[in-house]
């Protein structure tokens, strides 16, 4: 064993570990220990995987997620950094079986949010995943590009989602890519999921507009622990950002993405005037690590 060496790795881990949370860290936190495990098999696991996950625990969700099919699961769990993984986002590459998904997913049991990417799940396996445990004991759960838009289907995941004991804990959850409307806001808002959102990600609703806003701010103080509202690619003008500013928020909003909205510059005089201005700005970071055809190997 080559003591020099993974002692220098250590040190690199150690630096990186103490800088700015952010994905694009993550991946080198992830090829240091990978490399510190080729010369050193074991090492990282018996000597400093409670350090890392211990510096880790304050870093955002968002700043250390790793994006991949279900079938690539398998090599994610090979990795030595599998234990440092607490949030997934899995893209469809096929619809497995629930008992799949439960053997796969049973090896991360610090898993603390987990995605659905262009899942096209009808509305009875949907349903069944919920009642199934899938999500239960996560505080984040993303639905993107997941065919959410039956107004029926969506409020009886809310109602899954509000009611079911597993799901105590959530307090994240996007939307996005999903084609909801108002009347989904007003659903979603009237649920008892609502007053425990810290984080509503409602991006790529195309549909949504003014008249989506309209709805999330009516309903505004109903969420009564939200801190990040996500609103990118969702179609919106002045009326919309008008809304946004003159809602009573029950809290200041840390964030309020508004990022790939053909806005005019007039569209940002109302939240100048609310104080929302520096809500624009996210700190946390790129969304995930994407390990998609890559080998995880040399990650």
């Amino acid at each position: 064993m080559d003591t020099t060496s993974h002692e220098e790795e250590f040190g690199e881990l150690r630096s990186l570990l103490q800088r700015q949370p952010d994905i694009a860290v993550f991946a080198d936190v992830c090829e240091v220990i990978t490399r510190m495990e080729a010369r050193a098999p074991g090492v990282f696991a018996d000597r400093y995987v409670d350090y890392a996950k211990e510096q880790l625990s304050g870093w955002p969700l968002r700043a250390r997620t790793v994006q991949c099919s279900f079938d690539e699961l398998e090599a994610v769990e090979a990795t030595a950094w599998a234990p440092l993984v607490t949030s997934l986002m899995i893209v469809a590459s096929r619809a497995p079986a629930f008992s799949e998904w439960r053997e796969r997913l049973a090896v991360f049991p610090d898993l603390d949010h987990l995605g659905l990417f262009e899942f096209r799940m009808n509305r009875k396996e949907m349903f069944e995943a919920v009642d199934g445990g899938l999500f239960d004991g996560l505080s984040a759960v993303t639905f993107d590009d997941v065919n959410l838009n039956n107004f029926d289907t969506f409020t009886g995941i809310v109602e899954r989602l509000s009611e079911r004991e597993g799901c105590a804990g959530l307090s994240e959850l996007a939307m996005r890519y999903a084609q909801l409307k108002a009347k989904h806001i007003e659903a979603l808002c009237a649920s008892a999921l609502a007053p425990r959102l810290v984080s509503l990600d409602l991006s790529r609703n195309t549909s949504f507009k003014a008249a989506g806003v309209k709805a999330l701010a009516a309903a505004a103080p109903k969420l009564a622990s939200l801190e990040r509202l996500g609103l990118y690619e969702c179609g919106l003008t002045s009326t919309a950002t008008k809304a946004l500013a003159q809602a009573c928020w029950p809290r200041p909003l840390s964030h309020v993405g508004l990022g790939m909205n053909v806005l005019k510059h007039n569209a940002l005089k109302p939240l100048d005037k609310a104080g929302m201005l520096p809500a624009l700005v996210d700190r946390q970071g790129a969304p995930s690590l994407d390990i998609s055809s890559l080998s995880l190997i040399h990650i």
